[in-house]
């Protein structure tokens, strides 16, 4: 796990590093970096993945940008970004021509702000 958006997986050998589509989390030294990258890797880290690509193959710096399921304790698939979301550690940022899941991940950060999770508890606080 690099932060709260960001991963490096393992394919047929390979590292492979991907960034989460339809979210911003945040990163680096920016408030809630450390509690977004913890709650990332508490979903993630050790997990098989799977990885669902949409329109576009790998973001401007080469990165590939992907959907990432893991599957929960009950043998759910779940969207890693989703709960990001839901969590309060990412916000929705959706691009074209990957937004095949806009509408979930709009309604799900709304229920996180209207609940004051995670970052959005620190709005309005210096």
């Amino acid at each position: 796990v690099i932060d709260g958006q960001t991963i490096v997986v393992d394919v047929d050998g390979e590292l492979i590093t991907v960034r989460y589509l339809g979210i911003e989390a945040p990163t680096a030294e920016t408030r809630f970096a450390p509690e977004s990258t913890l709650i990332n890797a508490e979903l993630v880290e050790g997990q098989e993945v799977t990885m669902e690509r949409q329109s576009v193959d790998t973001n401007a710096r080469g990165v590939w940008v992907r959907d990432v399921w893991v599957t929960d304790s009950d043998g759910n698939q779940i969207l890693v970004s989703q709960v990001l979301v839901s969590q309060g550690a990412a916000v929705s940022k959706v691009s074209e021509p990957n937004s095949r899941y806009a509408g979930w991940l709009e309604s799900t950060e709304q229920q996180a702000q209207d609940n004051s999770t995670g970052l959005w508890a620190l709005c309005g606080v210096d």
